[in-house]
């Protein structure tokens, strides 16, 4: 798959859905502390579904990663996108680097036109990973509402040698958080920072 940069508001739903629980929009602009940052999120999986852990690390070496007990890969991917956004309102000029197609794209086409049909996909079937999904509308929506331009997204390819660093780095982390949850039965929240990034092989 090709790696490309992607602007939300340029590919879709200029007018996103808001769900019922969101709250009034801010009437001034949220400050922000941070023009711009990098950051890179991996999920991973042990059974799939089975002991699950997500992650973002950001081009500082600053990260956070969790668990879960029992979930997907995919869920793990969708979480380490929510936590990225959220984690980052202080930040104006967002980028993620992704390895997901998935999680990428429910952020940037799927969410809205699934809400619109009531929660299904185009085939009827219900909407995998409902919770999450909604959590990352709120977030999404969270950042609009503050003024900020829209999370760009930047597709790279998984396990790719040491061209992506971000992203071996979000790997490294969310693996380490599935074998936390598989070994030790704690989902976290663990964080921290000074994680050396390594430079991008060629």
């Amino acid at each position: 798959m090709t790696t490309g940069t992607h602007d939300v508001d340029t590919l879709f739903d200029l007018e996103p859905i808001r769900l019922s629980d969101e709250p009034a929009a801010p009437t001034t602009p949220v400050q922000t502390t941070v023009d711009a940052l990098i950051v890179g999120t991996d999920g991973a999986c042990s059974g799939n579904p089975g002991p699950a852990g997500w992650a973002w690390v950001d081009q500082h070496g600053t990260w956070r990663s969790g668990g879960l007990m029992r979930g997907t890969n995919q869920v793990a991917e969708l979480l380490a996108v929510l936590h990225a956004v959220r984690d980052h309102m202080h930040v104006r000029e967002l980028t993620i680097e992704i390895d997901s197609a998935y999680a990428m794209k429910t952020y940037m086409e799927w969410m809205d036109p699934a809400a619109r049909r009531g929660w299904t996909t185009q085939a009827g079937k219900p909407t995998s990973n409902l919770e999450v999904i909604m959590d990352m509308m709120r977030a999404r929506n969270a950042r609009r509402d503050a003024g900020l331009p829209p999370v760009r997204f930047v597709k790279v390819k998984g396990h790719a040698g040491g061209k992506h660093p971000m992203n071996d780095a979000a790997d490294d982390r969310a693996t380490n958080a599935s074998a936390q949850v598989r070994t030790a039965r704690a989902v976290g929240p663990w964080a921290g920072d000074g994680m050396v990034i390594k430079a991008a092989r060629r």
